[in-house]
């Protein structure tokens, strides 16, 4: 039986007629969408599936466009709580995150990494990597986290004082025992 699907820059479109047909998504324990052109078709059609039968996911790892429409939130609160959550989603300025849509996983995650950045490259470098609310609930929520991935915009020379705050509360976690900060990448165009 299938376990881990892996998909890295495969279009994705049509998804009833296609993987949903030939993959069983609620015995999957691991999914993986990098930069899949109609990935917001299979994530909603797998939140559909899940609020019905169930999920058995516990690795979740989404790179790309932050789709409209909540489709990722959605997908989110459709799961059972993730081991393992990684999402690098950019975004145009007028798009956000909704965060809340995280707090199911919180308790349960032991590999955490998280990245919103905007869509543009003036504003890209200057962007806060996470908003401050953010990381004040991981420190807060994440009582099994073993290791998280922050990115960081490639131009800060210094954290502000509420980031480093929270990164202090996060590093003062029991269970805390990587802390990966990297730069933030621009998008892959075309």
């Amino acid at each position: 039986m299938l376990h881990i699907l892996k998909m890295q820059r495969v279009a994705i479109y049509n998804t009833e007629r296609s993987y949903m047909k030939v993959i069983d998504f609620t015995h999957l324990k691991g999914l993986t969408l990098i930069w899949c052109p109609g990935d917001s078709q299979l994530l909603q059609s797998l939140a559909t599936l899940f609020e019905t039968k169930g999920s058995s996911l516990k690795t979740f790892d989404f790179t790309g466009n932050l789709p409209r429409h909540g489709v990722v939130e959605h997908f989110l609160k459709a799961c059972d709580p993730f081991l393992d959550l990684f999402l690098l989603c950019w975004h145009d300025r007028d798009l956000k995150f909704d965060y809340a849509s995280l707090r199911k996983h919180l308790s349960s995650v032991m590999e955490l990494g998280l990245s919103f950045p905007v869509d543009n490259e003036e504003e890209h470098q200057a962007s806060s990597p996470l908003p401050h609310a953010a990381l004040e609930s991981l420190a807060q929520h994440c009582t099994d986290l073993e290791e998280i991935a922050l990115a960081m915009p490639a131009t800060s020379d210094s954290l502000t004082g509420e980031y480093e705050q929270c990164l202090i509360a996060l590093c003062k976690c029991p269970t805390l025992r990587v802390l990966r900060i990297f730069n933030l990448p621009t998008a892959p165009r075309g």
